[in-house]
């Protein structure tokens, strides 16, 4: 495979085989691959758990209920004040969310809830 860096990347990586820290180019972004991808494994705990921390409230009644449509209103609203002619500049999705025993829950998407 081979990979095209840019400016300040291959920049870095010179720096990085000028100190001889790496053999080659090849094993520095390999080192690199694998810190992102433990990294975002780390993130994608740690939203998890905040995730279920945030479901064990709701179950145990101290969510509050939103108004997703309300929300959604104000935050257009907001953008359209900010533009020029007053149009609204963005389409937001709206945001996903379902019930969890009968109570609002916003959805992420799917996320592993192990």
């Amino acid at each position: 495979m081979e990979l095209q860096l840019s400016g300040k990347a291959e920049e870095i990586v010179r720096e990085k085989l000028a100190l001889g820290i790496y053999a080659d180019a090849a094993e520095f972004v390999s080192e690199i691959i694998l810190r992102a991808e433990e990294f975002d494994k780390l993130k994608l705990e740690k939203l998890c758990q905040a995730l279920r921390i945030g479901i064990d409230q709701v179950d145990r009644g101290e969510g509050i209920q939103l108004d997703i449509d309300r929300i959604n209103k104000k935050i257009d609203k907001e953008l359209a004040a900010k533009s020029n002619d007053g149009k609204k500049r963005y389409d937001l999705p709206d945001i996903p969310y379902s019930y969890h025993e009968g109570k609002h829950v916003i959805f992420f998407g799917n996320l592993p809830m192990a």
